[in-house]
């Protein structure tokens, strides 16, 4: 058969569809879980086959690193969960995330990542110098690329869950708070230097970030009031 359907426990089933052979020749299967009445599975598993005869069926044998840099990257630079683009800084820290996970295990398929290949990675990255925060951020985003891979049925469970992959903390990063007389100062140093005079008053008045400062066009300005529309994508 094509495809079946077996129900795990009451109200969930698991889906098969046969789909390409791998380079030894051996059948490949790809999987979803559906949780619902037989109709519900049924009709999955129809869309399933039809994904399948059109060549649109997304399965788990891809490389890690391909679905990182040819689905899960564009898709979510492109649109965020708010509706708009990244900024520019966030998506440069996912490329860079993606980047230095490839590096390591990029090479497995999704159907064959473990909790232990993504223990590699951490520990690969920390043995490279990189700080553990910086470690635990880039876990946070494979953990986000993978749990949109568990939803569509490329992986099962997310194997760089929190509860299975310890992420490393290290010391809280120190900061400055621009307070009243640090503020003066900064927009003291600023007057009369164009163009920052503007985009200083502009970040410290309106707490405007940097991209979407570089993003205002006089357009945007109209009676004192200031519109958001677009960041900086350079």
């Amino acid at each position: 058969m094509r495809g079946h359907i077996t129900e795990r426990k009451p109200g969930v089933w698991r889906l098969t569809v046969s789909a390409r052979f791998d380079e030894a020749g051996r059948r490949q299967r790809v999987t979803r879980t559906v949780k619902g009445g037989r109709l519900k599975a049924e009709r999955a598993l129809t869309a399933l086959l039809r994904d399948l005869d059109a060549g649109t069926l997304a399965d788990g044998y891809q490389p890690l690193e391909t679905y990182l840099s040819s689905e899960w990257l564009p898709a979510v630079t492109r649109v965020s969960k708010r509706g708009r683009p990244l900024a520019p800084t966030t998506a440069q820290r996912y490329r860079d995330a993606c980047r230095h996970v490839s590096d390591i295990i990029g090479k497995l398929r999704l159907a064959d990542l473990r909790p232990v290949h993504v223990e590699k990675a951490r520990d690969g990255l920390l043995a490279q110098g990189l700080s553990p925060r910086t470690v635990s951020d880039i876990l946070r985003v494979l953990g986000q690329a993978l749990s949109r891979a568990e939803a569509r049925g490329l992986v099962g469970r997310n194997p760089a869950a929190p509860e299975l992959v310890h992420r490393p903390t290290g010391e809280q990063a120190s900061f400055t708070v621009i307070d009243a007389k640090l503020g003066g100062r900064i927009l003291k140093a600023a007057v009369g230097e164009d163009p920052w005079d503007a985009a200083v008053h502009l970040a410290l008045g309106l707490g405007m970030r940097r991209e979407e400062v570089l993003g205002l066009a006089w357009e945007h300005v109209d009676e004192g009031t200031v519109r958001v529309r677009r960041t900086s994508r350079s």
